[in-house]
This record gives C-alpha cells, sequence and structure tokens, in this order.
C-alpha cells in the first residue's frame, strides 16, 4: 500500500523558517535541545516537496530520534525504556 506525502512548501515552510530562526536563537544562547532539532527536522521533511530531498530530509529526522534515544540512554544507563 502507498501514501501520498502530504508534504507542501506553501502549507510548511513558514514552519519550516520558524523552527530554523528559534534553533538559531538557541544556538546562539548555547541552549540547543533535542526538541529543537526534532522540530527543525520535522517541519524541514514536512515541507519538501521534492522526492530525492524529500527522501534525505526523511532518513535525517530518523537519525536525530535515534541520537536522542542514544542520549537518552546514556544518561539513564540504558534503562529509560
Amino acid at each position: 500500500m502507498t501514501h501520498p506525502d502530504g508534504t507542501s512548501g506553501h502549507n510548511y515552510r513558514p514552519e519550516a523558517d520558524a523552527a530554523r530562526r528559534a534553533c538559531q536563537r538557541a544556538e546562539d544562547r548555547d541552549a540547543i535541545t533535542w526538541a529543537h532539532t526534532l522540530r527543525l527536522r520535522f517541519w524541514t521533511v514536512m515541507a519538501e516537496t521534492d522526492t530525492a530531498k524529500l527522501r534525505v530530509a526523511l532518513e535525517d529526522l530518523a537519525a536525530v530520534c535515534t541520537a536522542w534515544t542514544t542520549d537518552i540512554d546514556s544518561r539513564t544507563g540504558g534503562g529509560a525504556r
């Protein structure tokens, strides 16, 4: 079964731009969090309409999720399941 991507630069570019600005502000204050990064990657995915770029953006989003869970495990001894 396949589904349409449902992405849209027109509908989601403002959220992607806002997430990018929020990340930049947080980085400027040395206060970046995983939530900032995940939000940016998510809205980047939602705003992408080129299939090849969408695939890369989805892989980036998945990598952030993996890195975040790895970081949680490193802080909790892997027992936060």
